[in-house]
């Protein structure tokens, strides 16, 4: 194992954005001018030399807690032969410490390499959305990998929160939903919005009954994780989770959370439509993503709780 380089990191100067502009970054990005929204964080070697940088573009949090988000644009450790030598695990250090410290939320970023995916993994982020990765114009892919959009929370907390009112669950039953069941909600949906998604899909599922009435339900997509990660994920699509009391909501998704973890799922996720109902999500401890940098016509966010660690290639 190659020694650890002991460096420093640190928000960069004037003089060494200066630096980066001139030796590192593309002329014509002008990376400097939009200082006020990006924000860029440097290791500096025990001589002082630059030996990385990590550039953050700062932008609104989603859902109804306010603050803001922060959106990795890249990480780069200059010299390949300090690459796996501890800088870009410093810089992800300070940049998670600063983040919670001023209230930041989420750290997101584009990954494409299949090593870097495992660094970002091995840092704590998780995979959006549902295990599938995505093409953007904003970032291009220059060598030939899939881009996957990676993403966790700043103070460490993870899995999903419910209200403590449990008293009011008396007489709420929570059962797994019988294929029959499942095909009449199924159908009843495609009725409703005219989707074949809801005829082509398979989905596990649960309903919640009282008094012999049903008062809820969640169904939710069997997905494998794309490369380069091994499992499954569970996605809930928008219109897969009903109820008629916040209570309801919140033991579906307990035990759905629970059934999940058992079967060894390594994550939730649900389509946030319309993004109005982000709030409920935000509530049970699912991290919001908004994919407005990647579309100004986006009408949904992802919601997304990890349950349980993925096993990477």
């Amino acid at each position: 194992m190659s020694e650890k380089i002991k460096c420093t990191v640190h928000i960069a100067t004037h003089e060494q954005l200066d630096w980066l502009c001139e030796n590192k970054w593309n002329k014509s990005e002008a990376l400097p001018k939009n200082l006020p929204q990006r924000i860029c964080y440097v290791a500096e070697g025990e001589d002082g030399e630059l030996l990385a940088d990590l550039l953050i573009c700062e932008h609104n949090a989603v859902g109804s807690l306010g603050g803001k988000d922060w959106r990795i644009v890249s990480i780069l450790v200059f010299d390949p032969a300090n690459r796996r030598r501890g800088i870009g695990t410093a810089l992800f250090s300070k940049v998670l410490d600063d983040a919670n410290a001023q209230g930041v939320r989420h750290l997101s970023g584009m990954v494409s390499k299949t090593s870097a995916t495992r660094f970002w993994h091995k840092m704590g982020f998780s995979f959006l959305p549902w295990g599938r990765p995505i093409e953007s114009p904003d970032s291009p892919d220059t060598d030939g990998n899939v881009q996957h959009i990676m993403v966790r929370r700043t103070d460490g907390k993870s899995g999903l929160r419910f209200s403590d009112e449990k008293e009011r669950c008396d007489g709420l039953l929570i059962r797994r939903i019988e294929p029959q069941e499942c095909g009449r909600i199924t159908s009843e949906l495609f009725e409703k919005t005219k989707s074949a998604y809801w005829k082509e899909k398979e989905f596990v599922g649960l309903i919640a009954e009282r008094d012999g009435k049903t008062v809820g339900y969640v169904l939710a997509e069997a997905v494998e994780m794309g490369a380069p990660l091994v499992g499954v994920e569970w996605g809930i699509p928008a219109g897969g989770l009903y109820f008629e009391e916040d209570i309801v909501a919140d033991m579906l998704l307990e035990c759905l959370a629970e059934e999940a973890g058992e079967k060894g799922v390594m994550q939730l996720a649900a389509i946030v439509r319309p993004r109005e109902n982000a709030p409920l999500w935000e509530r049970r401890g699912f991290m919001l993503f908004d994919y407005a940098y990647l579309s100004e016509q986006n009408e949904f966010m992802t919601a997304l709780c990890p349950i349980s660690t993925p096993t990477v290639k």
